[in-house]
């Protein structure tokens, strides 16, 4: 049985001591790398479909091992910090965004798209309002059947890392009949992490990406009676031992160039980079 650890808003569990471990990168390996994601890029504009959200995985291999939970307690403030250990490997990761929360009744969720690291160009970005228009209106779909009442706030920024993301928070009282089940059933994945439409883009994204998700922007965290608080497990790396694999993801929408979106994708690695004083690229 796997051992999992959690640091969230409605519950934490003891951590084990970090052993700070220093060791060099040996190599780097992105799926896909550039060229291949111009390809990516090219196909999803062919495909008629509204936005498709792709993943990253950029292994780094090490000259020694490294700690997790090191890493972990250097990573900055998140949402949510979690850790699944089996044996040598440890999933991990410090995610900006809860699917939803829960307490007694009471839900809430929020939208979260967009990104840059210009909290004021993100604001006045079309293409990110677009992007971030499908998760709101998504959301505001799902909960008026989940929901017997909800409201939702102006939209603002919040603050992940180094880059700022579009934001909007919701909060409901739930119909009598609605579990948690029927909840991740309905809200994952939410456009932030498949795309629009939700089946077409989860198609196309099996039938494209570059490597298997695994536990990546899976939908992670615990349920009881009166609570419950469901993370995105985004924002997240599997280490093992010596290879450490980080995972990064972006939407594909109208007018996404790939030149812009890789600069994001490495945008959104960089608080890892950063950690393991390695600077990023523009291409690997």
């Amino acid at each position: 049985m796997p051992k999992i650890y959690w640091d969230g808003s409605l519950y934490k569990t003891p951590w084990p001591k970090p052993h700070p471990l220093r060791a060099n990168i040996i190599s780097r390996v992105d799926r896909p790398n550039y060229e291949e994601f111009c390809t990516l890029v090219e196909k999803f504009h062919a495909s008629g479909i509204k936005k498709a959200v792709v993943a990253r995985e950029t292994t780094l291999n090490f000259d020694g091992p490294l700690c997790p939970f090191d890493l972990l307690k250097r990573l900055p403030k998140a949402s949510v910090k979690f850790a699944i250990v089996e044996g040598d490997t440890t999933f991990f990761g410090a995610t900006p965004e809860h699917l939803y929360m829960r307490v007694g009744r009471e839900i809430f969720t929020e939208a979260v798209a967009g990104t840059n690291l210009d909290k004021e160009c993100l604001l006045g970005s079309e293409k990110d309002l677009h992007e971030f228009n499908y998760v709101s209106d998504f959301l505001h779909d799902e909960l008026k059947e989940l929901c017997c009442e909800y409201q939702a706030s102006n939209l603002g920024v919040k603050k992940a890392g180094p880059v700022y993301h579009l934001h909007r928070k919701f909060t409901g009282i739930l119909k009598n009949e609605i579990n948690d089940t029927e909840i991740i059933k309905r809200l994952h994945p939410t456009p932030a992490i498949g795309g629009v439409p939700r089946d077409e883009a989860l198609c196309w994204i099996a039938e494209n990406e570059f490597f298997p998700r695994g536990r990546y922007s899976a939908p992670i965290g615990w349920t009881s009676s009166d609570r419950a608080e469901i993370a995105v497990a985004i924002r997240s790396a599997r280490l093992d031992r010596r290879s450490l694999k980080i995972y990064a993801g972006l939407g594909l929408v109208d007018g996404s160039t790939p030149i812009v979106e890789w600069k994001e994708l490495e945008c959104k690695i960089a608080q890892w980079m950063v950690l393991l004083q390695q600077p990023v690229s523009l291409k690997s």
